[in-house]
């Protein structure tokens, strides 16, 4: 019986059309610095999602649902502004989901966010810097006002 289930799990695993993120590997402060639009240091206020907006695609023959509207956005209140023009507040989008390289900020918890300009506005991914602030980021904070 297991000399049938292996191939037969294999030819059925083999049509799997597997997106995920990957990272070309974290880049050096010097190059996530040089990179950024913005980089502060800020606490988040808050979160919000827009309503799913499910829509079908076929790709290699196989159909796909997804939702179209799959970022999330994040508001912070700036505690300081390291890189770029910010007011008190600043709206961060990201993907919802880590596999699509999305970042998971935790509502009043402070981070180092480096982050790009799209015409959409700021956002930022889990292949960047990001990181919640502690002993090793004011660190990195101290490195990047140099």
């Amino acid at each position: 019986m297991k000399n049938i289930l292996i191939p037969l799990m294999l030819v059925t695993c083999s049509h799997v059309v597997s997106i995920a993120c990957s990272c070309a590997g974290i880049p050096s402060i010097e190059q996530g610095l040089s990179s950024a639009a913005v980089v502060f240091v800020g606490v988040v206020k808050s979160t919000a999602s827009p309503t799913p907006d499910i829509s079908t695609t076929t790709l290699e023959g196989k159909r796909f649902w997804f939702d179209i509207h799959d970022d999330v956005r994040y508001t912070f209140d700036i505690q300081e502004t390291i890189k770029g023009t910010l007011s008190q507040t600043v709206e961060i989008a990201t993907k919802k989901d880590g596999a699509m390289c999305g970042v998971h900020f935790e509502i009043g918890t402070s981070y180092l966010v480096y982050a790009y300009q799209r015409k959409t506005g700021l956002r930022t991914n889990s292949c960047w810097r990001n990181r919640i602030m502690d002993f090793e980021a004011q660190g990195e904070v101290i490195e990047l006002k140099r």
